[in-house]
């Protein structure tokens, strides 16, 4: 077409939520809902629960609770075999 230009979008990989969590573990040691929330994008907060019970249940992480178990105060980290895997 004449009055046509040619667009070619390239598909780089995103990272999925446990790329983003891992990442930010490796880094931080611990996470929150609300912090992994923020950097997975996921807006809900029992969305994002049930990701880290996928991952818990995986052996991937492990939950740690605190004050009597108060949701708000949960915050997990990487496993022991996920600590030194980058």
């Amino acid at each position: 077409y004449e009055d046509s230009i040619k667009v070619v979008l390239l598909n780089e990989k995103q990272q999925t939520e446990w790329e983003k969590v891992k990442e930010f573990l490796v880094k931080k040691r611990y996470i929150t809902n609300a912090e992994a929330r923020e950097i997975t994008n996921v807006t809900q907060t029992h969305d994002m629960s049930r990701l880290f019970k996928k991952w818990v249940t995986q052996g991937l992480l492990i939950k740690i609770e605190t004050d009597g178990g108060a949701p708000k105060f949960t915050k997990y980290k990487l496993s022991n075999a996920e600590d030194f895997k980058a």
